[in-house]
């Protein structure tokens, strides 16, 4: 055996092997759902949720500027008459 091989035996082959289990429990808690929920799908129902939330408080907020630019109208007409 020359001397690299005996280096990768000897030093990096169970630190390859610590680095693939790693790595398959990280792709398992990001992106697979075995039982629990995974981060991926956090995510997703966070974004469902802020996507949600906007939409409401803009549809809010186009209502509130209608009734504050109604009461205006009525409000400056009855200076006018």
């Amino acid at each position: 055996m020359n001397e690299p091989e005996n280096q990768y035996a000897k030093y990096c082959k169970d630190k390859f092997t610590d680095v693939i289990l790693k790595l398959d429990s990280l792709n398992n808690r990001l992106f697979v759902d075995n039982g629990t929920e995974c981060l991926q799908s956090k995510i997703n129902r966070h974004d469902k949720l802020l996507t949600t939330m906007t939409w409401a408080l803009g549809i809010a907020y186009v209502t509130l500027l209608s009734i504050m630019g109604y009461s205006i109208r009525v409000w400056l007409a009855s200076l006018i008459k």
